[in-house]
Protein backbone atom coordinates (compact mmCIF):
# COMPACT_ATOMS: atom_id res chain seq x y z
CA UNK A 1 0.00 0.00 0.00
CA UNK A 2 1.34 3.39 -0.98
CA UNK A 3 1.96 6.20 1.53
CA UNK A 4 -1.09 8.26 0.48
CA UNK A 5 -3.53 5.40 1.11
CA UNK A 6 -1.92 4.58 4.46
CA UNK A 7 -2.20 8.21 5.55
CA UNK A 8 -5.90 8.37 4.49
CA UNK A 9 -6.75 5.21 6.47
CA UNK A 10 -4.89 6.58 9.49
CA UNK A 11 -6.87 9.86 9.38
CA UNK A 12 -10.22 7.98 9.10
CA UNK A 13 -9.35 5.77 12.06
CA UNK A 14 -8.26 8.76 14.06
CA UNK A 15 -11.61 10.50 13.44
CA UNK A 16 -13.77 7.46 14.27
CA UNK A 17 -11.72 6.00 17.18
CA UNK A 18 -9.02 8.42 18.28
CA UNK A 19 -6.20 7.10 20.37
CA UNK A 20 -6.02 8.29 23.98
CA UNK A 21 -2.23 8.50 23.89
CA UNK A 22 0.38 9.46 21.39
CA UNK A 23 2.44 6.39 20.47
CA UNK A 24 6.14 6.90 20.67
CA UNK A 25 8.49 5.13 18.32
CA UNK A 26 10.45 2.37 20.02
CA UNK A 27 14.08 3.43 20.20
CA UNK A 28 16.51 1.34 18.30
CA UNK A 29 18.65 -0.66 20.69
CA UNK A 30 22.03 -0.83 19.12
CA UNK A 31 25.01 -2.34 20.88
CA UNK A 32 25.84 0.98 22.59
CA UNK A 33 22.31 1.29 23.95
CA UNK A 34 22.20 -2.18 25.53
CA UNK A 35 22.68 -2.68 29.19
CA UNK A 36 26.37 -3.15 29.94
CA UNK A 37 25.89 -6.78 31.01
CA UNK A 38 23.48 -7.54 28.13
CA UNK A 39 25.90 -6.54 25.42
CA UNK A 40 26.91 -9.55 23.30
CA UNK A 41 30.60 -9.10 24.00
CA UNK A 42 29.95 -8.87 27.73
CA UNK A 43 27.63 -11.88 27.67
CA UNK A 44 30.38 -13.88 26.02
CA UNK A 45 32.87 -12.66 28.57
CA UNK A 46 30.46 -13.36 31.39
CA UNK A 47 29.86 -16.91 30.14
CA UNK A 48 33.61 -17.43 30.05
CA UNK A 49 33.94 -16.04 33.58
CA UNK A 50 31.12 -18.25 34.85
CA UNK A 51 32.70 -21.32 33.22
CA UNK A 52 36.07 -20.48 34.75
CA UNK A 53 34.42 -19.95 38.13
CA UNK A 54 32.70 -23.34 37.89
CA UNK A 55 35.98 -25.06 37.03
CA UNK A 56 37.71 -23.25 39.87
CA UNK A 57 34.93 -24.27 42.27
CA UNK A 58 35.23 -27.90 41.17
CA UNK A 59 38.95 -27.76 41.81
CA UNK A 60 38.33 -26.14 45.20
CA UNK A 61 35.80 -28.82 46.11
CA UNK A 62 38.26 -31.52 45.16
CA UNK A 63 40.97 -29.93 47.27
CA UNK A 64 38.58 -29.42 50.17
CA UNK A 65 37.47 -33.02 49.92
CA UNK A 66 41.07 -34.11 50.17
CA UNK A 67 41.68 -31.75 53.11
CA UNK A 68 38.52 -33.01 54.76
CA UNK A 69 39.75 -36.58 54.46
CA UNK A 70 43.16 -35.68 55.87
CA UNK A 71 41.69 -33.66 58.73
CA UNK A 72 39.22 -36.39 59.59
CA UNK A 73 41.95 -39.02 59.46
CA UNK A 74 44.74 -36.96 60.99
CA UNK A 75 44.52 -38.27 64.59
CA UNK A 76 44.55 -41.86 63.35
CA UNK A 77 47.32 -41.21 60.81
CA UNK A 78 49.45 -39.46 63.44
CA UNK A 79 49.04 -42.37 65.84
CA UNK A 80 49.70 -44.94 63.10
CA UNK A 81 52.81 -43.05 61.96
CA UNK A 82 54.21 -42.99 65.47
CA UNK A 83 53.56 -46.71 65.82
CA UNK A 84 55.09 -47.62 62.46
CA UNK A 85 58.15 -45.36 62.28
CA UNK A 86 58.13 -42.86 65.16
CA UNK A 87 57.38 -40.23 62.53
CA UNK A 88 60.47 -40.93 60.40
CA UNK A 89 59.61 -40.66 56.70
CA UNK A 90 62.96 -42.24 55.79
CA UNK A 91 62.47 -45.33 57.96
CA UNK A 92 63.02 -48.71 56.35
CA UNK A 93 62.89 -52.33 57.40
CA UNK A 94 63.64 -55.50 55.45
CA UNK A 95 62.03 -58.74 56.60
CA UNK A 96 62.60 -62.40 55.79
CA UNK A 97 62.39 -63.01 52.08
CA UNK A 98 63.83 -59.59 51.28
CA UNK A 99 60.57 -57.62 51.38
CA UNK A 100 61.12 -53.97 52.20
CA UNK A 101 58.79 -51.63 54.06
CA UNK A 102 59.62 -47.94 53.78
CA UNK A 103 58.42 -44.49 54.77
CA UNK A 104 56.50 -43.09 57.69
CA UNK A 105 53.76 -45.73 57.34
CA UNK A 106 56.09 -48.55 56.29
CA UNK A 107 54.51 -49.38 52.94
CA UNK A 108 55.54 -52.50 51.11
CA UNK A 109 55.87 -52.48 47.35
CA UNK A 110 52.64 -54.48 46.94
CA UNK A 111 50.55 -51.68 48.48
CA UNK A 112 52.43 -49.06 46.49
CA UNK A 113 51.57 -51.04 43.37
CA UNK A 114 47.89 -50.77 44.35
CA UNK A 115 48.30 -46.98 44.48
CA UNK A 116 50.19 -46.81 41.18
CA UNK A 117 47.50 -48.85 39.46
CA UNK A 118 44.67 -46.78 40.96
CA UNK A 119 46.22 -43.42 40.07
CA UNK A 120 48.08 -44.35 36.86
CA UNK A 121 51.39 -43.12 38.30
CA UNK A 122 54.87 -44.56 38.25
CA UNK A 123 57.60 -44.42 40.89
CA UNK A 124 59.96 -46.79 42.63
CA UNK A 125 59.94 -47.71 46.29
CA UNK A 126 63.14 -45.69 46.75
CA UNK A 127 61.56 -42.65 45.10
CA UNK A 128 58.58 -43.04 47.39
CA UNK A 129 60.85 -43.20 50.43
CA UNK A 130 62.62 -39.98 49.40
CA UNK A 131 59.43 -37.99 48.69
CA UNK A 132 57.49 -37.01 51.84
CA UNK A 133 54.79 -35.21 49.80
CA UNK A 134 54.16 -38.39 47.82
CA UNK A 135 54.02 -40.33 51.07
CA UNK A 136 51.25 -37.98 52.27
CA UNK A 137 49.27 -38.53 49.06
CA UNK A 138 49.59 -42.28 49.30
CA UNK A 139 48.63 -42.21 52.99
CA UNK A 140 45.43 -40.25 52.25
CA UNK A 141 44.54 -42.62 49.39
CA UNK A 142 45.40 -45.64 51.55
CA UNK A 143 42.93 -44.66 54.30
CA UNK A 144 40.21 -43.68 51.81
CA UNK A 145 40.62 -47.02 50.05
CA UNK A 146 40.37 -48.90 53.35
CA UNK A 147 37.28 -46.87 54.29
CA UNK A 148 35.56 -47.97 51.07
CA UNK A 149 36.15 -51.59 52.04
CA UNK A 150 34.86 -50.99 55.57
CA UNK A 151 31.74 -49.29 54.21
CA UNK A 152 31.25 -52.16 51.78
CA UNK A 153 30.95 -54.58 54.69
CA UNK A 154 27.81 -52.77 55.82
CA UNK A 155 26.08 -54.18 58.88
CA UNK A 156 28.93 -56.61 59.47
CA UNK A 157 30.92 -53.73 60.98
CA UNK A 158 28.27 -52.80 63.56
CA UNK A 159 29.94 -52.69 66.94
CA UNK A 160 33.42 -52.27 65.46
CA UNK A 161 35.50 -49.12 65.77
CA UNK A 162 36.52 -47.60 62.41
CA UNK A 163 40.03 -46.65 63.47
CA UNK A 164 40.51 -50.16 64.84
CA UNK A 165 39.44 -51.65 61.51
CA UNK A 166 41.68 -49.23 59.64
CA UNK A 167 44.62 -50.45 61.70
CA UNK A 168 43.71 -54.10 61.05
CA UNK A 169 43.58 -53.41 57.29
CA UNK A 170 46.90 -51.57 57.41
CA UNK A 171 48.56 -54.53 59.12
CA UNK A 172 46.80 -57.43 57.44
CA UNK A 173 45.49 -55.96 54.20
CA UNK A 174 41.91 -55.27 53.22
CA UNK A 175 41.14 -58.94 52.72
CA UNK A 176 42.61 -59.72 56.14
CA UNK A 177 40.43 -57.05 57.72
CA UNK A 178 37.38 -58.47 55.94
CA UNK A 179 38.11 -61.97 57.25
CA UNK A 180 38.77 -60.56 60.74
CA UNK A 181 35.30 -58.99 60.77
CA UNK A 182 33.45 -61.87 59.16
CA UNK A 183 35.00 -64.36 61.58
CA UNK A 184 34.24 -62.14 64.59
CA UNK A 185 37.95 -61.87 65.34
CA UNK A 186 38.76 -65.58 65.05
CA UNK A 187 40.90 -64.89 62.00
CA UNK A 188 43.81 -63.26 63.83
CA UNK A 189 47.26 -63.90 62.32
CA UNK A 190 50.39 -62.08 63.47
CA UNK A 191 53.07 -60.35 61.43
CA UNK A 192 56.80 -61.14 61.46
CA UNK A 193 57.25 -59.08 64.62
CA UNK A 194 54.54 -60.95 66.49
CA UNK A 195 51.82 -58.27 66.28
CA UNK A 196 48.35 -59.75 65.67
CA UNK A 197 45.37 -58.15 63.98
CA UNK A 198 43.57 -58.04 67.33
CA UNK A 199 46.60 -56.34 68.89
CA UNK A 200 46.40 -53.58 66.31
CA UNK A 201 42.62 -53.31 66.60
CA UNK A 202 42.85 -52.88 70.38
CA UNK A 203 45.72 -50.40 70.06
CA UNK A 204 43.93 -48.05 67.65
CA UNK A 205 40.24 -48.42 68.52
CA UNK A 206 38.91 -45.20 70.03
Amino acid sequence: MDIAKRQLIAELLDETAPLEFVPQPKPKRDEDGLSFYNRPDMQSAERGTQKAAMVEQDQRDTIHAGVGLNEQSKPFLDKLTQSESSGDSTAEITIAGGRRYVGALQFGDARLQDYRAATDTSFTQDEFKADSALQDKVAAWHIADIDKTIDGLGLNTDGYDRDGLRAVAHLGGKSGMRRFVQSAGKYNPSDELGTSLQDYYDKFAS
